[in-house]
């Protein structure tokens, strides 16, 4: 998918078929990498295709199946990776929720840095970033150029799961409710799973779902 300046190219990858991102800066060429998650064979033959010209590597949380091919990435490119600095105990308990989860080995990379340690720039551009805790307590939106990448946070009429170690659902309602207020409406959501979405459409659905919420409340309260 061609917007404006940028190629986007999805790789959904294993169990949870998990959107792993890369992003062209189309004049430049250069390459960032969102979530790489499993199928790190899919991962580096799309790097390829488009010109192995990756300069990034970033995290939007560090769930298992969002971080199962970064060891393999890294060391392909002799690059390091950024995540979010509350999401680093995650990230180490990651090979443990994946044999729990999926029964499956996954081994973690150590060569990390902090998001908001430095600026993230590719191709000449920023890449803007907002904390939104909830799903985990270091989610993050990668967000530049019109189109901007949510994690779990959001997903197209669905929400991320709060039942899992570090979640807090207050705090994921409340940075929903954040992060579509900071966007233009028209900027293009891409999710952790499933198809992208606009700003405006999303805060739509978002409104009647707390509308909803707010009206089961109120009859409960009778």
């Amino acid at each position: 998918m061609i917007v404006g300046n940028y190629k986007v190219v999805t790789t959904p990858t294993g169990r949870w078929r998990e959107n792993c991102y890369l992003v062209r800066h189309v004049p430049t060429g250069d390459l960032v990498l969102i979530d790489p998650g499993d199928d790190a064979h899919l991962i580096l033959k799309a790097i390829e295709d488009e010109g192995s010209k990756l300069k990034l590597i970033i995290l939007t949380h560090a769930h298992h199946d969002h971080v199962g091919a970064v060891k393999a990435v890294c060391e392909k490119f002799q690059l390091h990776f950024y995540l979010h600095k509350d999401d680093v105990k995650l990230l180490n308990r990651a090979p443990t929720y994946a044999l729990a989860f999926e029964k499956k080995i996954i081994e973690i990379s150590k060569n990390y840095r902090l998001l908001g340690s430095e600026d993230l720039v590719w191709g000449g551009e920023k890449i803007n970033l907002m904390n939104l805790p909830g799903h985990t307590q270091g989610g993050v939106c990668f967000h530049f150029g019109g189109i901007a990448f949510t994690g779990d946070t959001l997903l197209n009429e669905f929400i991320g799961r709060t039942d899992l170690p570090g979640a807090d659902a207050a705090a994921l309602a409340n940075s929903i409710t954040t992060m579509l207020s900071a966007l233009p409406d028209d900027t293009l959501l891409f999710p952790g799973h499933g198809k992208p979405w606009t700003v405006a459409t999303a805060t739509r659905w978002w409104e009647n779902q707390q509308e909803s919420a707010c009206e089961y409340r109120e009859e409960s309260d009778i």
